[in-house]
């Protein structure tokens, strides 16, 4: 599996299916998201012939809009490890209901698979009517943070440790990795320990602290995906600095 270096700090992002397999309408795009950190993905345009079937999606996107007007159309377009799309948003719904569903099945349908990887996104742009035409612009990446309201619970462990000493523990350990799996809701799913805290208690101390944060998930183009973020004790300070 292969991984994005964010633009600053040492936080990686790795690839995880955001729907695994499935592709899905819009509605899930909110507005933009606070202390996004911006980076462009891929960092070269694929060429459109090994995305798109452009010749089958034209003479799709004719057949449901040949009467209307000449208009371009934005899809975001997101692809998950497995090369897959994994979510198709329509970015403008001024389109009728029926027809906006059925350019979002024909964009589906003439995507080609991908080498597997990381997961990253597009924007495909449609001209419908008479003469549809097809093009691929660059879409952005934003990193997962953490919301920091999640560090405000101090409820006691199972080890009778308080959240802010769980902390302020991992605040003073060195030379250490994990990785935290975050859904497409930025919940925390899993946590792995690729290289110890010191002790196995110490792991399970941190751990649990791990599993009650929060984060504002990845997003690519607006829309959500799932991610694995790998932090270090230098990535860790920038995650939650001073705070106890």
């Amino acid at each position: 599996m292969i991984a994005v270096r964010a633009p600053t700090g040492s936080l990686l992002v790795l690839a995880l299916a955001a729907c695994a397999g499935t592709a899905r309408s819009g509605g899930d795009a909110p507005g933009p998201q606070p202390d996004c950190r911006v980076q462009l993905v891929p960092n070269e345009l694929p060429d459109t012939r090994t995305l798109l079937d452009s010749s089958g999606l034209r003479q799709a996107v004719n057949a449901e809009t040949f009467t209307l007007p000449a208009r371009e159309h934005v899809f975001s377009v997101v692809i998950g490890e497995t090369g897959r799309p994994t979510a198709v948003v329509l970015r403008d719904s001024s389109l009728p209901s029926q027809t906006a569903t059925a350019l979002r099945l024909a964009v589906i349908g003439h995507l080609r698979t991908q080498p597997p990887g990381d997961v990253w996104g597009v924007r495909v742009a449609v001209t419908v009517g008479p003469a549809p035409s097809v093009r691929i612009e660059q879409a952005e990446m934003c990193r997962p943070t953490l919301d920091l309201g999640s560090l405000a619970t101090f409820r006691q462990s199972r080890y009778q440790i308080s959240r802010e000493s769980a902390r302020a523990g991992m605040r003073n350990a060195r030379n250490f990795r994990f990785a935290v799996a975050i859904d497409r809701e930025g919940a925390v799913t899993g946590v792995s320990i690729l290289q110890s805290f010191g002790s196995l208690r110490r792991d399970e101390i941190a751990t649990e602290e791990i599993e009650n944060w929060r984060f504002r998930p990845l997003r690519i183009d607006g829309v959500a995906a799932a991610a694995v973020i790998i932090v270090d004790d230098l990535e860790l300070m920038s995650l939650i600095g001073g705070r106890r």
